[in-house]
């Protein structure tokens, strides 16, 4: 028994086939464009500074180093920023869950009264953002 994906891939047209085939090989490469910078920073954050100022790291880690890290985690404000980074995503992701809950139950009953100028301002400051009138003048100014 065939797979689904399998019998319309032989089911199609020549020309079907070739299109689908160029988007693979096209979405390929720009992944490609876009993962092997992430790749590089990672084999380059292990390899010898010299062996990647003189251009020798390319697919490969050249003189594995980890200077640069130990340097980085005996710093005591790293670990500092990330008790904060963990603090502020855990209880601003939760204070905004309870706010949103607590806006939107309301909203979701036809028989209150402010349901319609409450969705109006939640509504209004989706499209306008506080940030879009100082950005404006800031790029008039420019």
């Amino acid at each position: 028994m065939k797979s689904n994906s399998l019998s319309r891939f032989h089911a199609q047209s020549f020309s079907d086939k070739a299109f689908d085939i160029f988007n693979y090989v096209f979405l390929g490469l720009i992944a490609l464009c876009v993962l092997y910078p992430l790749y590089f920073i990672v084999i380059a954050s292990f390899s010898d500074p010299v062996a990647i100022n003189n251009g020798e790291v390319v697919f490969w880690i050249k003189g594995f180093n980890v200077t640069g890290y130990e340097k980085i985690f005996e710093n005591t404000k790293i670990w500092r920023s990330y008790a904060n980074t963990i603090f502020y995503t855990v209880v601003g992701t939760t204070i905004q869950i309870a706010l949103t809950m607590m806006f939107a139950y309301p909203l979701s009953r036809k028989e209150f009264c402010l349901r319609n100028p409450l969705m109006f301002l939640a509504m209004f400051t989706m499209y306008f953002q506080g940030g879009m009138i100082p950005t404006y003048l800031w790029m008039a100014q420019l």
